[in-house]
């Protein structure tokens, strides 16, 4: 009766010993801001050797640092419904049961504060029955990293723009600290802590702060965007676009940012508005290719010359609108006459002009247009 029960404790301690060698390295990846939130996501992937098997995730505990000084009132949450950013697959391979294990391991992901400055981020994962459920529920991790994201969480309350978030994985020190477990893939399915390697991210500016962004009529017929900022780390610039009829966006101008830690003030004038309502927005670059949007602004515009083009700025074909047809120059920003002919189905090939800026004359009327 002793050796069996010998035996029984040989293999248990031998399966904890084989456990332990697995390891799973811990990444922070595509961390941005939009406005006053805080975004990242969380990587896995085996990064031990390939004879000690695969993880099959468990339970978790992620905890993170933050510089909560740059946070008013901060809040963790989720990103996105269910699953969210979750892309854990099972071992089954069949598509219903990817979708449906990233759905319960987004669901039984909880985000939460610990004091200020720490984030607390439990995962209980599944509990299988049989070898069936094991397959379909449970995700496995391989060596593949950027793969294996456990979801994308948001701080909300940026109120520093000339602070970094800090973001930093806790592995040391008090009892709280990050721990993983993965499952032995055969009945009875034994969970047990393995080593786990972090790799900080490079810290991350916040964002910049667009205090203000306005669109009035300037000198009755051009329109002047004003917009302030209150910080630009690393801001390359503004793309200043423009919606067309279509519902596309155009760039019309670009103005290069400050990169300073001030507030400051700039303008951009649409020396060539369409009648009716002109809609603008700022796309901020920067330095490393990133980009975000800003709120849209709107102002009407009354042409009281009577004629209105339409696209502005226009590529090709120029649609005129308030016309009876006839005869029509067209006149560059010097004066000169570039194109003339007879308006014949109310539009006008221009797509052989320069890029620039032109007064169409018909019957005593007028209307600006900005070639692009």
């Amino acid at each position: 009766m002793r050796n069996p029960i010998l035996i029984l404790v040989l293999t248990f301690t031998l399966y904890h010993f084989a456990i332990g060698q697995l390891e799973a390295t811990l990444t922070i990846e595509n961390q941005h801001t939009e406005g006053t939130d805080f975004y990242f996501d969380i990587f896995l992937y085996r990064s031990s050797g390939s004879t000690n098997g695969d993880i099959y995730l468990r339970d978790a505990d992620f905890y993170l640092s933050f510089n909560d000084k740059n946070f008013k009132n901060p809040h963790i949450s989720k990103t996105g419904s269910s699953p969210g950013y979750c892309t854990f697959e099972p071992s089954s391979g069949n598509s219903t049961d990817n979708l449906l294990t990233a759905i319960n391991y987004f669901d039984n992901t909880i985000a939460s504060l610990n004091g200020k400055d720490q984030i607390v981020i439990e995962l209980n994962g599944p509990v299988p029955s049989d070898q069936t459920a094991f397959n379909s529920t449970v995700a496995k991790i391989n060596n593949s990293s950027s793969t294996h994201c456990l979801g994308r969480f948001k701080i909300s309350g940026i109120n520093n723009p000339f602070g970094t978030s800090g973001l930093k994985w806790v592995t040391t020190g008090s009892s709280l600290v990050t721990t993983v477990l993965s499952m032995e893939n055969t009945s009875p399915f034994f969970a047990s802590e393995i080593s786990v390697n972090t790799v900080n991210p490079v810290d991350v500016a916040l964002p910049i702060e667009l205090i203000s962004f306005n669109a009035n009529i300037y000198q009755e017929n051009k329109i002047q965007l004003v917009w302030q900022t209150a910080n630009e780390f690393q801001n390359y610039g503004f793309e200043i676009e423009k919606r067309r009829g279509n519902n596309q966006w155009e760039k019309i101008g670009f103005l290069a940012g400050n990169q300073g830690q001030t507030a400051n003030l700039y303008s951009f004038i649409d020396p060539a508005p369409s009648k009716g309502i002109n809609f603008y927005r700022l796309k901020q670059l920067d330095v490393d290719g990133k980009f975000t949007y800003s709120q849209i602004v709107s102002v009407y515009f009354s042409n009281d010359d009577g004629l209105d083009v339409f696209p502005n700025p226009v590529s090709y074909n120029l649609f005129v609108e308030g016309t009876k047809g006839g005869f029509y120059t067209i006149v560059n920003s010097v004066g000169k006459i570039v194109l003339d002919g007879t308006i014949e189905k109310e539009s006008i090939d221009v797509s052989e002009l320069s890029s620039g800026i032109y007064v169409l004359l018909n019957n005593g009327k007028t209307a600006k247009f900005l070639k692009w």
